[in-house]
């Protein structure tokens, strides 16, 4: 009898995900010192050696509209590994560098080893449309090693444009996310979980309960441990501290005792702690502190002690204080009266805020295109591209055909080229084919979007322009 051909993968998105066909079948290699190797568990994972570059991707075809997001088990060793999703208009991507922390969840294959997952979200603006997914290793030294690819859509939670980080436990894409389990107890199925609302017996008051299970929406994150020790951290794959960046992190907690720390690391140690005072209302706990000079900033929780108690977690908020010292030398026009004395400026391009924006001028005067705006990065940066962010509440006059120049002089600009703008609200990249060095770019809008409705489209608008 003649057998089926093994379909690995089949009926999910992504194909040959876990890579068990022994190849990299359904995938595209482009580099070298790349295979599939199977584990001490007998597991298949990528594995990439030292060398060159290498990029393994996979086109994921006709992904229905909506939002989504991807993971993948990575274990780096001091080389930079990195998950990329782009779609028509955008890319999104997350990376590790050194995969420094344990899996200690007994239940997870992987335990014992340093593979923890890293999540990247992303949205599909149109329906039916195709999205590739890339696994990447810099080049380098060490080994990289990846595994278990998903991609699901989810239902979305919105984080306001002035947090760097938000959670309320509500669309959790996995487990404890942003947090793994920390070394405290070993390898074990901890008893850390998402609470799950079911009034009146998970909220206090009930056969003696002092504190609620769940202190906002449907689900909070729950640590209910006896162990002594760090119950769980963040890792910088999913929420990445800066080197030298300042954070402003503040989250909501009930706890009947103070068995709890709130802690700080950096590597594997713990360098601040500080112990969470009982409260059986809820309150807001606020730290402020310094990425550290590694990159490898973590928050976690320590349990103090071995008493079987509480700690109710919510609404995770982190801001990132965002300084650039960019300023606009010169733009072919800004409104100054009609839009506020808060926004239409040329400024608002560049000042990190999705709410500002520039307009061109049209209360005074009513130039027509093209319409530009220069701006000086105030020193040197090395760049591999552009972001651009339209207005959200606004479609006639969004930048559609725009020109680009760059320079290191301020003087003599190069012409990058001719680029179109999609008319969606998204961030939209434009990539360079080679990185560069400049301290000075100039864009020139030469149209906008026009919805035919009668308007006379003689301006343009502009909510944020970035370099990356």
């Amino acid at each position: 009898q003649e057998k089926d051909a093994m379909v690995w993968g089949e009926g999910s998105l992504v194909k040959n995900m876990g890579f068990n066909s022994g190849d990299l079948n359904n995938w595209k290699l482009n580099g070298t010192n790349t295979s599939v190797k199977r584990n001490k568990n007998g597991q298949y994972e990528l594995s990439i050696d030292k060398g060159e570059k290498v990029r393994v991707s996979q086109t994921l075809k006709r992904l229905p509209k909506g939002h989504y997001y991807a993971s993948v088990y990575v274990n780096a060793q001091n080389r930079k590994a990195t998950l990329e999703v782009k779609t028509k208009n955008t890319s999104t991507s997350k990376y590790a560098i050194n995969s420094l922390w344990e899996n200690y969840i007994a239940a997870d294959s992987k335990h014992g080893t340093n593979m923890q997952r890293m999540y990247v979200h992303f949205d599909v603006e149109e329906h039916h449309e195709d999205v590739e997914l890339i696994l990447s290793a810099d080049k380098g030294s060490g080994k990289v090693l990846f595994d278990n690819i998903r991609v699901k859509a989810i239902a979305q939670t919105k984080k306001a444009d002035s947090l760097y980080f938000e959670e309320n436990f509500e669309q959790v894409p996995s487990g404890i996310f942003p947090f793994v389990k920390g070394p405290a107890g070993g390898s074990n199925d901890p008893r850390i979980h998402l609470a799950e609302l079911h009034s009146p017996y998970t909220q206090k008051g009930w056969n003696g309960k002092k504190i609620d299970d769940v202190i906002e929406g449907k689900w909070s994150l729950k640590l209910h441990e006896d162990v002594k020790g760090l119950v769980v951290q963040t890792i910088p794959q999913n929420i990445r501290f800066k080197a030298g960046k300042k954070y402003t992190l503040t989250f909501k907690y009930q706890t009947e005792s103070n068995d709890y720390s709130f802690a700080i690391g950096d590597n594997n140690e713990i360098v601040s702690e500080s112990i969470i005072a009982p409260q059986l209302e809820t309150q807001t706990y606020s730290v402020t502190f310094i990425g550290s000079k590694s990159g490898n900033t973590w928050i976690g929780f320590v349990k103090n002690n071995k008493n079987e108690t509480d700690l109710i977690i919510d609404k995770i908020e982190i801001i990132e204080y965002k300084i650039n010292n960019w300023t606009i030398i010169e733009s072919s026009s800004e409104e100054t009266i009609g839009e506020g004395s808060d926004t239409g400026h040329a400024k608002h391009a560049i000042d990190i805020n999705s709410e500002t924006y520039w307009h061109s001028a049209w209360s005074a005067a009513e130039p027509r295109y093209p319409h530009s705006f220069n701006v000086n990065l105030n020193e040197d940066q090395i760049i591999k591209g552009f972001s651009f962010l339209h207005r959200k509440d606004k479609y006639n006059g969004r930048p559609k055909d725009i020109t680009i120049e760059t320079s290191t002089d301020g003087v003599n600009f190069e012409n990058l080229g001719d680029f179109t703008l999609g008319d969606g609200t998204a961030k939209q990249l434009i990539e360079l084919t080679t990185p560069i060095t400049i301290q000075y770019f100039k864009v020139t809008i030469r149209s906008g979007y026009d919805d035919n409705s009668g308007e006379d489209v003689f301006f343009t608008h502009l909510a944020e322009v970035g370099i990356y």
